[in-house]
Parts: structure tokens; sequence; C-alpha cells
């Protein structure tokens, strides 16, 4: 295994190096493909001249992390010690967690995230004090500054399951007002700056893969040709500048940054960070809200791909690299097959995950059942019992808005909310084989 560094240089998400090296501030300011706290991760560890040996050491500090966090949470959900650390254990030592660990992208520093999330939450909903309640709210903060999936409101109902263990809305609201005001100041900025109350501008082009993408390439040259649909729609979603008309990149008008203006990095990698992007996501989001209205279908169907996406292995994704998916390929089919479920019907089928396809939807019934205070939640006391809704909460919210919103690596943004799905899967074992296996110990 080795660590791939490869995405600096190319990733969509990620500005040119060089502006992060040589103009951070100015570039992080006039950010609005994505928010901005991942960015600023990368431009300080260049800044340090030793960027490799960051990202190592920060990438292991976040797997340690979601390792004994993913423990700490089960224990305290009352998960006996054994099945705590066998379900940690087993999968923080897998194949795609691995994978993750030598992968430069924010998906396991996410993980990580959410699980301190919910901790920090449950400490808050134990102890009361404003002291915690605003540390939630700031490890919120920088889950929904540093990735555009958990959004502005994500952070509101966030708030809201505080004021729900607390009891008291309003001072709930108080302890998150300086988070949400911080958030609520950057999606301003880039209201003013580029039109967007959003910590991202790429809605438009994140919905044209399920809707304008999704159509017939001869039904979409018909609807251009009618002007129903805008030329910007026969181009696919995410393409190089030079496949969009000019006047995209030429007539533009805005700020002269170079984050803002140069079409390619010098690394090569196109820069979508473009001010012409703005307006080409704004053509996608119209064309889009046109197919949702009169092309259901298609948009369906997209939805329907995105799902059986969603229930693939984490280490069904070409992005982790050539090199360490090829280290580990025998071990990931074994993997994949023993606890994944791993099938496939035929030599070019795609193969299907059925313990995932079964197992997650079962399990998250389940948590949902506990947080009812019904089954094995019967057991949790009150806290414990809240803290269970929250994780539940999270993995709807992530596959909800992940599917319904984009197509392509659903797989990966299900990675982010497995360590929460394990800690539910913790509370199934334990609540269903302990007492059984304590039974028979009794009668022998």
């Amino acid at each position: 295994m080795r660590f791939n560094d490869g995405p600096l240089a190319v990733y969509w998400q990620y500005l040119d190096p060089f502006l992060l090296r040589q103009r951070l501030g100015q570039s992080l300011f006039y950010l609005h493909a994505q928010p901005p706290l991942f960015n600023l991760y990368l431009g300080l560890a260049l800044k340090t001249g030793h960027e490799r040996a960051v990202f190592v050491a920060t990438y292991l500090l976040s797997g340690l992390a979601v390792y004994v966090g993913t423990f700490v949470l089960m224990r305290r959900l009352s998960v006996s010690p054994v099945v705590a650390f066998a379900l940690a254990t087993c999968w923080a030592t897998s194949p795609a967690f691995v994978a993750y660990e030598d992968w430069l992208f924010y998906t396991l520093p996410v993980a990580g995230l959410l699980v301190l999330a919910v901790l920090v939450f449950d400490r808050a909903a134990r102890s009361g004090t404003a002291r915690d309640g605003f540390a939630f709210a700031m490890v919120v903060f920088v889950l929904c500054a540093a990735r555009s999936l958990y959004h502005l409101l994500y952070l509101v109902a966030a708030l809201g399951w505080l004021a729900l263990a607390w009891r008291r809305p309003l001072r709930a609201l108080a302890a998150g007002a300086v988070p949400l005001l911080l958030l609520v100041t950057l999606y301003a900025k880039n209201a003013v700056l580029f039109g967007h109350f959003a910590a991202s501008t790429w809605t438009g082009m994140n919905l044209a893969r399920l809707t304008t993408d999704a159509l017939d390439q001869s039904e979409r040259a018909r609807l251009v040709a009618q002007g129903t649909l805008r030329p910007v729609s026969l181009v696919p979603a995410f393409s190089r500048p030079a496949a969009y008309p000019r006047a995209y990149f030429e007539t533009v008008a805005g700020p002269r940054a170079r984050a803002l203006t140069w079409e390619t990095k010098t690394t090569g990698a196109a820069n979508f960070n473009h001010l012409g992007y703005v307006a080409i996501s704004d053509d996608y989001l119209r064309d889009a809200a046109w197919v949702l209205r009169h092309r259901p279908g298609a948009y369906l169907r997209s939805v329907r791909e995105a799902w059986e996406v969603y229930f693939r292995s984490p280490s069904d994704l070409r992005f982790l690299g050539i090199t360490n998916i090829d280290a580990l390929r025998p071990a990931t089919d074994a993997y994949d097959a023993v606890f994944f479920g791993r099938w496939a019907a035929g030599e070019n089928a795609a193969p299907q995950y059925w313990l995932l396809r079964l197992g997650l939807p079962l399990v998250f019934a389940y948590g949902l059942v506990c947080a009812l205070g019904r089954a094995g939640g019967r057991e949790l006391d009150r806290s414990q019992r809240i803290a269970v809704g929250f994780l539940c909460f999270n993995i709807a919210y992530v596959a909800l808005v992940g599917n319904l919103l984009e197509l392509g690596e659903n797989n990966r943004f299900r990675f982010e909310t497995d360590p929460l799905s394990l800690c539910l899967l913790g509370l199934l074992l334990d609540r269903s084989l302990i007492p059984r296996s304590r039974a028979v110990v009794a009668r022998a």
C-alpha cells in the first residue's frame, strides 16, 4: 500500500496546489465550488514543505479516531466490550478502511467527524451544559464547512436534536448561535459574490447527472433545437472548459482572482472553481428543473441507480488508486464475500452485495425501534435512546440527500456513516445474541 496523494493535482474539489501555497487566503475567500475547510487543510499542509508526511500522519490519526470512536460510542450505548471490540476491529482492519486511510480525500476525516459529533452530542445530552452544547455545534459546523453534503439545514436539524435532548429549544439555539452565525456568514459571502446562498455552486451540475444526462442524446438534441433546453445540456456535466460554449468563460464578469479566472490549474487539470462554472451550473439547474417536471421517469431511473451504487462495497471505487486496489484485491474479494454477501450472477453482470442490501435496512430499522424505546431500546436510558435516534438521523440524511442529488460515488457517501451503522449492528447483536447465550449458560 502507498498513500495516494495524486488527487491533490487533479481533483475537481481542490484548488490549484500553486494557489494553495502562494495565495491561500485569497483563494479560499473566492472558493465557491466547495466549502473551504478541507482546502484550508491542504494549503496548510503544503506550506509546511512536508505535505506528504502531514497527509500520512493525519490520515493514520483519522483512522485511529474512527476506530476508537466507534468502540467508545458502542460502549456509550451499553454494547458489551467484546462485541464492541470485535466489530470495531473487524471494520478498522477491513480492506476498504485501509484503502480510505491511504487516499487523500475528505471521506475518512468526515467519517471521523460524524462519530465525534455523536459522541459529543451524547455528552451534551447527558451534561446539559452550554459548554458541551457549543462543542457539539462546533463539530457539526466543521462538518458543514468541510463537505457540501452537510448543509446549513443539517446544522439547524442537529440543534433541533440538542433541543429535544435538553427539552429547552432556546438554550440549544443559544449554544449553537456562534457556529450557526459562522456558517450563515459563509453562505452569505457566496450569495454576495456568486449569487448562491450555499456552500457550493455545483448543485446544477450534480443534478444534471441525474436528469439531463439521463435523457437519450437524440432527445436532448431535439429539445435543445426546440429551445426547451439550453445548449449546455448537450455537454456532460463536469466537462473541461473547452467542451462548453466560449461565452461562459470569455464574457464572465467578476473578481479577477486567479482561483476564478484560470481555466486550467498549473498541474494541467481543469479548474472547476472558474467563475464560468457558476453560470454553467445555473443553466444546468434550470434544465434539470424542466426534466423533473416533464420527464420525471428519467430522474427516478437515476435515483434507482444511485441507490444500487449506495449498496455496493466501499472498495468498489476506482478513485482509490489502481495500485492500492490491485494490492488489496485478494483481501477485498474475500472480505466482500464474507461480510457483504458479494455475489455475481454472471461474468459480465455487476456484483450484488446482498448482506448490505438486506442488512443495512434491517439494522437501521432496529435502530429506529430502539430509539422509540421498543425491543432492545427498553434497556436504554433516555439519553441513549436520543443518541440512537441521532445516529439514525445521520444515516438517513446522508442516504436520502446523497442519493437524491448525486449519482456516481454513492457507496463512498455511505462509507461516512458506516461506523454509525456498525454501532446499530452492535446494539442488535448485543441485545439478541448475548442474552440468549447467557440463558444457555444459566440453564447449564
